[in-house]
């Protein structure tokens, strides 16, 4: 199949990209989460941008009939979504698990799930597959869009997963998300970094600089303004390098302005975080 023009391509691939990503596992799953009353517990470790992917994991599970709880050792489903900027994090992740162990071996409907930059890492991998082979779910920065398929597959078909994923998968948008503050919200804008810095891991486990189309940021900023939030952060490794892979020309300075034009007519306040 052919398309003469860019909207049209990336239209398509949004429409595939949210085929995958539903594919109706959400509903599949929902009666049973229900009926068992089913909980979750994130476990955020690092940045912002870590702290914007947790929220969409919530925003799935949510839909997905969980309800949050209390804390891991009173939740059915709990995720880590890890950071490996310091050697502190991988210590923390792996004495959490080991504490868990009891609980996943002895409680039914009990879940663990491990997600996040450690994660993009094959070694980490292997040595939670053999360490810790209770847990049931692993993957990487960019497994939104099977993270339903997932759960489906560990608490329906009882199938363990232990996944390895390319930094450089697609965005995958309309991702449900929600938030814990009722005023503040985030917008990631870019994925990844092209600096490579010496001292950096991150190109490593977020992958290349990939932006979001204009269209879809400016969709998500008004929604949320339009369910109350005031304070809104744009999101990214790095936020100057935003537009720069895009097939049009198309800047940061340029977003802002757009964005300003819907700050205009409500009192929103936007804030740039770099993670």
């Amino acid at each position: 199949m052919i398309y003469s023009d860019l909207n049209s391509r990336v239209y398509f691939f949004k429409w595939v990209n949210l085929l995958r990503f539903k594919n109706n596992y959400i509903d599949k799953i929902k009666n049973y989460t229900k009926d068992n009353n089913l909980t979750y517990f994130i476990d955020t470790m690092g940045c912002a941008m870590n702290e914007n992917d947790s929220n969409k994991y919530a925003g799935i599970l949510e839909s997905m009939g969980f309800v949050k709880g209390i804390s891991e050792l009173e939740s059915n489903f709990i995720l880590f979504n890890t950071c490996t900027i310091r050697e502190n994090a991988e210590n923390t992740l792996f004495g959490r698990l080991g504490a868990l162990k009891n609980k996943r071996k002895t409680q039914n409907n009990t879940y663990i799930a491990v997600a996040g930059c450690m994660t993009q890492q094959e070694h980490i991998v292997k040595k939670i597959k053999e360490s810790y082979p209770y847990t049931d779910i692993v993957f990487g920065t960019n497994g939104v869009q099977s993270f339903p398929e997932k759960i489906y597959n560990t608490i329906i078909k009882k199938e363990k997963k232990y996944e390895y994923i390319e930094t450089e998968s697609e965005i995958i948008e309309d991702v449900p998300i929600v938030f814990n503050d009722q005023y503040k919200a985030t917008v990631s804008i870019i994925y990844g970094c092209n600096n490579f810095c010496t001292y950096c891991i991150v190109p490593y486990v977020r992958g290349r600089e990939r932006s979001r189309i204009k269209e879809d940021i400016l969709t998500d900023i008004n929604n949320f303004a339009d369910r109350g939030y005031k304070e809104i952060t744009l999101l990214g490794q790095n936020v100057n390098s935003y537009g720069k892979d895009l097939n049009y020309e198309y800047t940061f300075s340029k977003l802002l302005q757009d964005i300003e034009k819907i700050d205009r007519n409500r009192n929103n306040t936007f804030y740039v975080s770099s993670s």
